[in-house]
């Protein structure tokens, strides 16, 4: 692993010269309700460029098997990377940020040598060259290439200024419901269901001793916020 870790911090290194700072376990807090609820994090990474304007990049380290995804993040799944959008943008830290992308970088023994970042790209042609200015196949990012015309693929993990911005509002909005419900005491027993697998039961170390029956499961319809979007 000692191996692994010294050949991820070369990599990095490659691709983050150009950036003007580098902040590592990154502390967030943002108040609501008169300072009663705070809602507190850390981002593994954040790298920055300051040209005039603030360029941030978002990375979190992995080395287990997840991921990156938005798949079902209307119903409160996978939002781990979009509370990191959301913090970054309405934190006193940063003015009017913009984000060149949110990735995870997976730097475990089942992920070498490949330590490219994966997720989700500005897709804002100018923007995305301030995370890497490439010509036909990026170095740094997993699966972002171009065609010969200088068009990216379909493929290609890309969001716009203006999807961040409604993923932003939309985990702001499943937020404070959580808080709201919290406060009031409601803890119903109603685990969501995408194509007959319980999503909410998945990794809980106590659904054999749940209260939970056939009954209180909710079918929800599989979604992806770029395809359809925070209706």
């Amino acid at each position: 692993m000692d191996q692994i870790l010294k050949e991820v911090i070369e990599f990095n290194k490659e691709h983050e010269t150009f950036k003007t700072n580098v902040l590592q376990e990154f502390e967030f807090d943002i108040k609501y309700d008169n300072d009663k609820l705070i809602f507190k994090g850390f981002v593994d990474k954040i790298l920055i460029e300051d040209d005039g304007n603030i360029y941030i990049t978002i990375i979190d380290y992995k080395t287990g098997p997840d991921e990156p995804s938005l798949a079902n993040v209307m119903d409160g799944f996978n939002l781990q990377l979009p509370i990191y959008l959301f913090m970054i943008k309405n934190s006193d830290e940063f003015k009017n940020p913009i984000i060149t992308g949110f990735y995870l970088q997976k730097i475990g023994p089942k992920d070498y040598p490949n330590f490219k970042l994966k997720g989700f790209t500005n897709s804002d042609p100018e923007i995305m060259n301030h995370i890497d200015n490439f010509s036909d196949s990026s170095t740094y990012i997993n699966g972002l290439r171009k065609t010969r015309d200088g068009q990216l693929y379909g493929n290609s993990k890309v969001i716009s200024n203006e999807q961040m911005d409604e993923l932003a509002k939309l985990v702001e909005k499943i937020m404070l419901e959580r808080y709201e419900a919290i406060r009031c005491g409601k803890f119903d027993i109603n685990p969501k269901a995408d194509k007959n697998v319980c999503l909410g039961c998945e990794y809980c170390n106590f659904k054999d001793v749940c209260f939970k029956t056939d009954d209180d499961i909710v079918k929800i319809e599989h979604t992806d916020f770029l395809k359809d979007g925070d209706e």
